[in-house]
């Protein structure tokens, strides 16, 4: 009678241990599927082609105007001799006990405010002077006074170095101007100039 029930007593052990060996399996299967990660499908090819294909920005090419670097001779090389450029050289030498002009918080009719600054540097050839405006956003090339208020800007500050010249006994024309130093500056002053005949 004792080795039935020990027999008994072993084999309810057995379905027992059977039993949870079967639960923990099914837990760590189910447990494995729930944390499998689902890689994102690839983008389709046309995508793909898009987005290896987006072009490069294009370098901005922009010429100095006439205004900037003047007419070369036969040579290749500016004619100092000739009546444009000795009338620059002389409005230059006018000038140069008056530079730097440099007019902090010029008011603006918008409401903005600039500042100017009309400089030389002794690299410079004798017939030129530079001009910067501050407090312009010249990527800006919209030319309407209504949609852009830097037009207005730059026109009222370009009048006031006009008016700050003609009170020094020099007239824009006759001297070459450098306004600004990088590209897309020069580019976007002289689109301004042209469209709104500042010189």
């Amino acid at each position: 009678m004792k080795n039935l029930f020990l027999k008994y007593k072993t084999y309810i052990i057995l379905s027992v241990v059977a039993i949870l060996i079967l639960i923990f399996m099914q837990f760590f299967t189910n447990t494995d599927k729930s944390v499998v990660m689902v890689s994102p499908p690839p983008l389709p090819r046309n995508e793909q082609v898009q987005i290896a294909n987006i072009p490069t920005p294009t370098p901005l090419v922009f010429t100095p105007p006439p205004y900037t670097e003047p007419t070369l001779d036969n040579t290749g090389n500016v004619d100092l001799g000739s009546d444009k450029i000795k009338t620059a050289i002389a409005s230059k030498t006018k000038l140069k006990d008056s530079l730097p002009i440099y007019i902090k918080s010029f008011k603006i009719s918008n409401g903005m405010s600039t500042t100017l600054n009309v400089y030389t540097i002794p690299e410079d050839p004798p017939y030129l002077i530079h001009i910067e405006i501050y407090g312009i956003d010249f990527e800006d090339q919209n030319t309407s006074k209504e949609d852009n208020p830097n037009v207005i800007a730059f026109i009222e500050s370009f009048q006031e170095i006009k008016r700050q010249l003609t009170n020094k006994g020099v007239d824009i024309h006759n001297i070459y101007l450098k306004i600004g130093q990088r590209t897309y500056i020069q580019a976007t002053t002289d689109l301004w100039i042209k469209t709104f005949g500042l010189l």
